[in-house]
This record gives structure tokens, C-alpha cells and sequence, in this order.
């Protein structure tokens, strides 16, 4: 895993992405997206500390935490990428 700085802020939270995904990567590949998302919660997250978050565009996958959510001005921080 690499350390990447990304600022939330130019970016926009989606309540559509699992449609978005089927359209841009098909069913069988955007399931296999999500069960990724939830391994890498389950093998490198903190319960209620983390949570996976999907790069609709790319595919890719991070972990983010939670309160980064919360804010309601997201700021430049680290995280890690697998």
C-alpha cells in the first residue's frame, strides 16, 4: 500500500454509485469492486474508525476515516490505497 494525499473537497459525495458502476464496469466486475472494498474494511479498517470508499472513475478503492465524513469542510489528508 502507497500513502496518497487527495483534497475531498474538489470532489462530490454519490448516492448512485452501484447503478454508475454496473453501467461503466458491468455487474460480475462492479460486485467484484464492492467485495473488494469490504476485504480490504475487513483486513485493514478499524470498526467504526474507517470505511471503504470506491474511485467510481478508476475502480479503485481506499479507506477514509469516518469523521473525514463528518466534517463539513473536507480537508487535504493521508490515507492508504491499496
Amino acid at each position: 500500500m502507497k500513502t496518497v494525499q487527495i483534497e475531498f473537497s474538489k470532489y462530490e459525495l454519490v448516492n448512485f454509485l452501484w447503478p454508475e458502476l454496473i453501467e461503466d464496469y458491468g455487474f460480475d466486475k462492479a460486485r467484484k469492486i464492492v467485495s473488494q472494498a469490504i476485504d480490504l474494511q475487513k483486513m485493514n479498517g478499524t470498526k467504526n474508525s474507517t470505511m471503504p470508499i470506491i474511485f467510481s472513475g478508476t475502480g479503485g478503492l481506499a479507506l477514509i476515516p469516518i469523521q473525514m465524513l463528518e466534517k463539513e469542510n473536507f480537508v487535504i489528508f493521508k490515507f492508504y490505497i491499496s
